[in-house]
Formats: structure tokens, C-alpha cells, sequence
């Protein structure tokens, strides 16, 4: 298991809050919870390549993988993927602020464990 936790303020114009690369098929859960003063839209992304144009919205019937995030709520999500690159796009109008303790399962035979960045977006 690896356990992260990212804090990313969030702007009026919707961008990447961070990018999971690697095999993601075992899943990985997330809350996110809005610690600001502004409600966050938000989605999650899947792709085979790291190309803006080629990311497609996760859909799934029985997870919250988007959606609007009142100020100070929190949800639960699960993302299971066989795609390379998740990401996590947001936006909120004023401005806001997002936290995100990410709880990944990993299942490695190839002893190469995915990597979430967040510096770099």
C-alpha cells in the first residue's frame, strides 16, 4: 500500500490538480475534501499516453468520479483503471482549496512502484 497526501488550491479555470502514472489496475481510493471557501468542480481523467488531447472522462455508475464539492465536504472515491495516466482535473469559481489522502494498492511484480506528481502540473 502507499499512502500520499496532497493539499492543491484550486483556481477558476480548470486544470490538473495531479497526475497518477503507472499501472493503476488494482484501484486506488481517495477522499477529497474542500478545506476552502469556494465549491469545487471536479473529474477524473484516464488516457494511454500523457497528452492533453488524448485523456478521456472516467465514467463509473457506482463511484462519484465527478461532480461539484460543496465548501467543506468530503467524498469518497475509487478509481480502478487499466490506463497508464489518471488524472484529477479541477476548478472553482473564487478560488478554493482541495486536500487528498490517496491510498493506492499495488500489487508490483515488476517492482516499479506508479508515481503521482504533483509538482509537475
Amino acid at each position: 500500500m502507499i499512502v500520499r497526501h496532497v493539499t492543491k488550491t484550486v483556481d477558476a479555470v480548470e486544470y490538473t490538480m495531479f497526475l497518477v502514472l503507472g499501472a493503476n489496475a488494482y484501484g486506488m481510493a481517495m477522499y477529497l475534501h474542500n478545506s476552502g471557501l469556494n465549491s469545487i468542480d471536479y473529474k477524473f481523467q484516464e488516457s494511454d499516453e500523457n497528452d492533453d488531447a488524448q485523456f478521456t472522462d472516467i465514467i463509473d455508475a457506482n463511484e462519484p468520479v465527478s461532480g461539484s464539492l460543496a465548501v467543506d465536504a468530503v467524498v469518497l472515491v475509487k478509481i480502478t483503471s487499466t490506463k497508464p495516466y489518471i488524472r484529477l482535473r479541477a476548478s472553482a469559481a473564487g478560488g478554493s482549496e482541495l486536500e487528498v489522502p490517496l491510498l493506492q494498492y499495488v500489487k508490483n511484480t515488476s517492482n516499479v512502484l506508479p508515481i503521482l506528481d504533483v509538482q509537475g502540473v
